[in-house]
């Protein structure tokens, strides 16, 4: 039982189930007990009857079912009944079975110095038994039913207010931080949870935001020094004064200026992308246009990196979308496909239109990402070990693509690949409605990684 509900109904049912097994049983013991007290008190009546006259039974007198043996002070038999064969009945009270008869509880009493014997059948008193004992049986089988059955109605119900929970902290992300987990008016544990929770959400929210404002802040305050760097290295190489080997050295200054300038506009754009202060233009077309000036652009991409691409794309149809955008997100993906693929191997781009959304597909056949990291290779500078060593991307690019369909209301995911192993990023666009932004536009930022 993997769920806490499950566990709770089931410990509930043992529970209600033992402790009804627990009273039949005792229920069981304290009516066999009642009933062979009152087969003691059937013999004691029946032997009063047979010496109401003052004297010893007589032979026959005794009633229809008991039978009666009499022996004197020295042990003779003077009466036995018939049907007690060679069986001799013991001294004291107890049960005895009497050959073909069955079991017999025997009553011992004094009379006169001599010593009356009565039993009579125990079959009566085991057939109770043996109805009660099934009729407990399908109790026990009706309650264990029930109780499950009311065990996870009622721990559905208890549980309620925790799987709000489990689900509105589940919707909070880093797009979503504003939300918060509702609290009732019980005032009980659950409740204090949520508050404790809604405490905790608040901090996270403010660490966030703050950390968010450093990071457009100082993104825009890195841009004016690094394009100061990068005028006074361009300015030593148009001289001419340098040597080879300082001349060298200022062009890799310049190379890493330029990856710096690179990372601080897709940084100043994610921040952007997520405060919603980038106003996509969403214009509703058939994307079959832009797809083809894509593929000429991608299919040089491939042709440097020396691995084969194809592209299908579904002529029919049309969506709301931002094609600047769009272009970049749609690079970045195949850039990363073309960067990891090895030599000769194929990257494809499909597009396809389903009930309600506009589906683009970039398949590689490169060494994949393990199902754990799938989720977390769209988070900011997020780079795999293996994917450190072959290309000098920041980090970045796939969390833009992640902004970019966030601001078309969309979504991204990655799984494994259909053909070869491979990755697969398929990225969704909803054919309707426009996607949550701000009121205000922005300035567009070059998002390739």
């Amino acid at each position: 039982m993997r769920t806490l509900g499950a566990r709770l109904a089931l410990w509930y049912s043992l529970v209600s189930t033992v402790t009804l097994f627990g009273l039949l049983a005792a229920g069981y013991f304290l009516l066999n007990r009642h009933l062979v007290r009152g087969v003691d008190l059937q013999n004691a009546a029946e032997f009063h009857r047979l010496v109401a006259g003052g004297s010893l039974p007589r032979p026959g007198a005794e009633s229809p079912g008991f039978l009666v043996e009499v022996r004197d002070a020295g042990g003779a038999v003077l009466y036995r009944s018939a049907a007690l064969g060679v069986t001799v009945l013991p001294e004291l009270g107890n049960t005895v079975t009497i050959g073909t008869l069955g079991r017999h509880r025997v009553g011992v009493f004094q009379k006169d110095g001599a010593t009356v014997k009565v039993a009579v059948p125990l079959e009566p008193v085991r057939q109770v038994m043996l109805g009660y004992a099934e009729i407990s049986l399908v109790l026990v089988c009706l309650v264990l039913l029930i109780s499950l059955i009311s065990g996870m109605a009622l721990s559905r119900a208890a549980l309620r207010p925790v799987r709000t929970i489990q689900e509105t902290a589940n919707r909070i992300r880093l797009d979503n931080l504003s939300e918060r987990i509702p609290v009732g008016d019980s005032q009980d544990e659950i409740a204090s949870l949520a508050e404790l929770l809604n405490e905790m959400f608040d901090r996270l929210e403010t660490a966030f935001e703050e950390v968010r404002r450093f990071s457009a802040e100082a993104s825009h305050e890195l841009k004016t020094p690094l394009s100061l760097l990068r005028l006074q290295a361009e300015k030593l190489l148009s001289d001419g004064r340098l040597g080879a080997e300082q001349e060298e050295a200022v062009q890799e200054q310049l190379a890493e200026i330029n990856r710096m300038q690179h990372i601080i506009e897709d940084l100043l754009f994610l921040s952007r992308a997520e405060a919603q202060a980038i106003r996509p233009r969403l214009l509703r077309r058939n994307p079959r246009e832009f797809l083809d000036e894509l593929t000429e652009d991608a299919a040089l991409l491939a042709e440097q990196a020396g691995v084969q691409f194809r592209a299908h794309i579904e002529p029919e149809g049309e969506v709301a979308f931002d094609a600047q955008w769009m272009r970049q997100a749609l690079l970045n993906l195949l850039t990363n496909a073309f960067r990891y693929s090895g030599r000769g191997s194929l990257v494809t781009l499909d597009s396809e239109f389903t009930l309600d959304a506009w589906r683009l597909t970039v398949e590689d056949e490169g060494p994949g990402v393990p199902e754990v990291e799938r989720e977390r290779i769209f988070e900011r500078f997020v780079r795999l070990d293996d994917a450190a060593e072959r290309g000098s991307g920041s980090g970045l690019g796939l969390a833009i693509c992640r902004s970019v369909m966030a601001m078309h209301g969309g979504a991204i995911h990655a799984g494994a690949g259909e053909r070869k192993g491979g990755l697969r990023v398929v990225c969704e666009v909803p054919l309707g409605g426009a996607p949550r932004v701000a009121d205000r536009p922005s300035e567009r930022e070059q998002a390739v990684d």
